[in-house]
């Protein structure tokens, strides 16, 4: 689940190159929705906005899966 999240968050190219976020934002990323809102309409603090809290939640769910791993380890 970690990896597979992160992986998500990266993918900007594959998404930009097949779908351009797809129809109605079916394929919508984050990297993507930054880059829309940021680049294509200009709205650069709402953009700034996203990735800057975008940050926390990755941070949050690699403590939630390394506080899980370290229990089943333990136990």
């Amino acid at each position: 689940m970690l990896l597979t999240t992160i992986w998500t968050a990266n993918a900007f190219e594959p998404v930009y190159l097949l779908t351009g976020g797809g129809p109605s934002d079916a394929t919508m990323v984050y990297t993507m929705l930054v880059y829309v809102m940021g680049m294509m309409n200009l709205r650069l603090g709402e953009a700034a906005a996203v990735s800057t809290l975008f940050l926390p939640l990755l941070i949050a769910l690699v403590l939630a899966v390394t506080i899980l791993l370290q229990r089943k380890a333990n136990a």
